[in-house]
């Protein structure tokens, strides 16, 4: 029996995954990354941490299956997206941290990276030396697997930078001058099925590295939403909404895989924090475990007409009642979900088919119930544990001809079915008053606030959830 070993390598944690027929999980191990999130909006993440519990989590799961070692076929890879660093060429040492996807010192990609050698002039007159090379978290990985061997990204991943020009099919040389970045430093692109080198040292050494993919694309390659309107949400340390636009590029869309079974296109959009909304529940003692939120929500019959603003992840949540607030967040969550979905479908003119959703947070069984509510139609939780690990684990699988398109497509998968049960009156009525509580200057709200909402969260993501000294923009709507 061949087997795939998955890595993944996510925002708050990296793991590893063994994949035998039919997807089946023969062995796993999972270790936690540390974020820095910083007052001024610079989140950062150690990139020899991240290198460690890569080399930690695969000597790990191998040792778990010592009998599986030998048949270990390929390496799928799947990384969180928009987080990059910078590191010496001659010896492989980093030169800046990770720069989370989240991080507040531009937009994409571009912006942080052209911040970052602004910032430093030493640095940017070595990158232009050719003395600095780039990479988002999959180049370095693969860099480090190969014992500095390959130096390449996959062209998903590229094309999520902001710097490839698909017209050409390579970077963008006019928008790295416009910002001046040296071309010299960015990797070469590849195909996410595509040959990434033979990982040199440890348990897994000789093995070829054959898929590399996004998180996100990763997942809705795996759950198998191959069809245009087919819509996939993960909830995790922030919530990514990704729509399958089909094989045709729309204005707008990014790239989700080009491998040899077709080529398509998603638009992606992003809020960026949940799980480390609720996580932040339980370091200011409102809740124990993230558990406790949906029992705590679930309590209540309405939310009293309070909403959390997108923009009040940086406050210290006020002093109200824990299942009044607990409902606030996880509700507010759900809310910015739906505004994206709204977004995708007027910009795209595209139907809804199918959602499917995944994540860790998507184990909370309130904010399942009351985004199918919102949504006015039913979601389909994928309770496959690792379904970002098993997506990048098919796209290296396709590539040595282990598993097809039919077998990926028609594997079963273990699901949770949300039905929408709020009637149409009051689920309205709570998105008239969210809608009327996000609006600026909104002239008729009937609680006065210090803190106004705005601003759609996956154009201008909130700040780092630090603890902060002002309210938070809390609304009340209610009489």
């Amino acid at each position: 029996m061949k087997i795939i070993l998955a890595l993944d390598q996510g925002t708050s944690s990296t793991k590893a995954v063994l994949f035998g027929e039919n997807g089946k999980i023969l062995g796993r191990s999972s270790v936690n990354n540390d974020i820095r999130y910083w007052e001024d909006g610079r989140v950062e993440q150690d990139p020899v941490q991240l290198v460690h519990a890569m080399q930690q989590t695969m000597a790990c799961v191998i040792s778990q299956s010592p009998a599986c070692r030998d048949n270990i076929a390929a390496i799928g890879i799947s990384v969180q997206t928009g987080a990059f660093l910078l590191w010496e060429k001659e010896t492989g040492i980093p030169l800046t941290p990770v720069i989370g996807w989240q991080d507040q010192r531009g937009e994409e990609i571009p912006d942080r990276l052209a911040a970052i050698l602004k910032a430093d002039p030493a640095l940017h007159a070595r990158a232009q030396n050719q003395e600095v090379l780039f990479g988002t978290m999959e180049t370095w990985l693969i860099y480090n697997l190969t014992n500095r061997k390959c130096h390449a990204t996959d062209i998903t991943n590229a094309d999520i930078s902001g710097m490839y020009d698909a017209g050409s099919g390579n970077w963008n040389r006019s928008l790295l001058e416009h910002y001046h970045i040296p071309a010299q430093i960015l990797p070469p692109i590849r195909k996410n099925d595509a040959d990434y080198g033979i990982v040199e040292e440890g348990p897994a050494a000789g093995i070829p590295i054959c898929g590399v993919i996004g998180d996100s694309s990763a997942a809705l390659f795996g759950e198998g939403c191959w069809n245009r309107g087919d819509l996939k949400i993960t909830y995790g340390t922030g919530v990514s909404v990704v729509y399958n636009l089909g094989s045709n590029k729309s204005p707008g869309a990014a790239l989700a895989w080009d491998i040899q079974i077709g080529r398509m296109y998603i638009w992606e959009g992003t809020v960026p924090f949940a799980g480390a909304q609720i996580q932040k529940l339980i370091r200011e003692g409102i809740v124990k475990t993230p558990e406790e939120t949906a029992e705590l929500a679930s309590s209540l019959s309405d939310n009293r007409g309070l909403y959390l603003l997108p923009e009040a992840v940086n406050d210290t949540f006020p002093k109200l009642p824990s299942a009044l607030l607990t409902r606030a967040v996880l509700e507010s969550i759900a809310y910015q979900v739906a505004d994206l979905k709204e977004e995708a479908e007027t910009t795209f003119n595209i139907r809804t088919s199918r959602i499917q959703a995944d994540g860790g947070v998507s184990n909370n069984q309130f904010l399942m119930q009351f985004q199918s509510d919102l949504f006015g139609q039913p979601i389909s939780r994928n309770c496959h544990p690792e379904i970002s690990a098993y997506g990048a684990a098919c796209v290296a699988a396709v590539h040595i001809g282990l598993w097809t398109r039919e077998q990926i497509q028609n594997a079963a998968r273990d699901t949770q079915l949300y039905t929408p049960r709020m009637p149409d009156r009051i689920r309205n009525k709570y998105i008239t008053e969210w809608k009327n509580a996000t609006q600026p200057n909104q002239p008729d709200l009937k609680q006065e606030l210090k803190y106004r909402g705005g601003g759609n969260p996956s154009v201008k993501p909130g700040p780092a959830p630090v603890s902060g000294q002002k309210s938070p923009a809390c609304k009340s709507m209610a009489e």
